[in-house]
């Protein structure tokens, strides 16, 4: 399907002068409110360090149009089967442009890809193996009101009123979630917010501040699985609060779904019964913490500057290059 040309030959010369245009292909807060994309604030934050301007190209539903078109284009775009074949030939018109597709919400890893090959590069949620490499991934981030303030001070551990937190849903269409909550129950002080699906969470249960304030006050947040994948929005959440992520699988989930894509300092376990003990073993060793929260943080607060940086070499006609997601220092914790 992909030729050598990963940056179509027509797309290497330097691209027209002036900012990157944003191309809003999914639901924005600015025409359907609260029904927007759970990511915009984040993709915004994301894309803080570039030049851009902002187009949305959606009916009043916002549903993508597939109408605008032009030179140095970021598409933003939650892809589904039905909608393919449009947004195939939409992308096809973007020949001779430099275009940048951002592809949301894969976390089954099932939707379409044939369009790829129509950008000069691809930024995507959820790793995904066998990509071209030109398609780079990039952490998941968080949901709307989440992203960390300018002014927020974040907290050292020993400062933090819990050992660890949990809030999001917890029920029979998420029986993986009762067993690392069992296996921390008696690890006090703790935080715990249960709620009863997806949409609840996001919307209806604690107040983004109110959770964000938790997170700050967290010296871990256990992790579990989302719906498919590891990779979860609580992961990048607490992240961005300098809370350690827990996160429980085997060494070839956790290296493919974290370490692989984006070395992330995250404790990783291959239990969580493990995942405990690594954890009460840590909060006895206060210069331990204050060390991988640094890492954490640093970690994080790279992204923008990376996808910018990619950018940049792209506007200049050159290639956006691999480069190393974790600069903070060495590795986190990994299972054994």
């Amino acid at each position: 399907m992909f030729d050598a040309l990963l940056y179509r030959s027509r797309n290497n010369g330097p691209a027209s002068p002036g900012p990157w245009t944003v191309i809003w292909q999914c639901r924005t807060r600015e025409v359907v409110g609260d029904r927007g994309t759970s990511e915009e604030d984040y993709l915004r934050w994301l894309l803080a360090s570039v030049d851009t301007e902002d187009v949305v190209d959606t009916d009043s539903e916002g549903q993508a149009l597939f109408s605008h078109i032009c030179d140095k284009a970021i598409i933003i775009y939650g892809r589904s089967n039905k909608n393919e074949k449009e947004f195939y030939k939409y992308l096809k018109k973007f020949n001779n442009k430099l275009c940048v597709i951002v592809h949301l919400s894969d976390e089954f890893c099932t939707n379409p890809i044939k369009s790829y090959k129509h950008a000069s590069f691809v930024l995507r949620n959820y790793h995904r193996t066998g990509m071209p490499a030109h398609v780079h991934s990039f952490p998941l981030g968080c949901t709307r009101g989440k992203v960390v303030p300018s002014d927020l001070r974040i907290t050292p551990p020993n400062e933090r009123q819990y050992i660890w937190s949990f809030a999001g849903h917890v029920g029979p269409s998420k029986p993986h979630r009762t067993e690392p909550l069992e296996a921390f129950g008696s690890l006090e002080p703790h935080f715990r917010h249960d709620t009863d699906s997806f949409n609840h969470s996001i919307r209806d249960a604690l107040g983004p501040r109110e959770y964000c304030d938790i997170l700050n006050d967290s010296v871990f947040v256990l992790c579990p699985r989302g719906n498919k994948s590891l990779d979860c929005f609580r992961n990048t959440e607490a992240a961005m609060y300098g809370a350690i992520p827990v996160v429980v699988g085997s060494r070839q989930e956790l290296d493919r779904t974290f370490i692989e894509p984006f070395d992330a300092p995250f404790l990783y376990a291959g239990s969580w019964a493990d995942a405990r003990r690594r954890v009460e073993a840590m909060m006895n060793d206060s210069e331990a913490l204050i060390a991988m929260q640094k890492r954490l943080l640093d970690w994080w607060a790279q992204w923008p500057s990376l996808v910018a940086g990619h950018l940049d070499r792209l506007g200049q006609g050159g290639r956006a290059v691999h480069v190393p997601a974790n600069t903070a220092g060495d590795r986190a914790v990994r299972p054994s």
